[in-house]
């Protein structure tokens, strides 16, 4: 998932986390500089290569 604001970011983490299928995962904020995008994935490394 993509957001433009950290805030935005912070709140898709925050309830994705709270989802049963992402219990025992970690949840991650990147920043692409590029898109100027913030990206919520559970992969940390799957944005740094686009």
């Amino acid at each position: 998932m993509k957001a433009k604001s950290i805030d935005e970011a912070k709140s898709i983490a925050k309830s994705q986390s709270l989802e049963t299928k992402f219990k025992d995962e970690a949840v991650y904020i990147v920043y692409c500089n590029k898109t100027e995008y913030f990206y919520v994935d559970t992969n940390s490394l799957l944005r740094n290569w686009e």
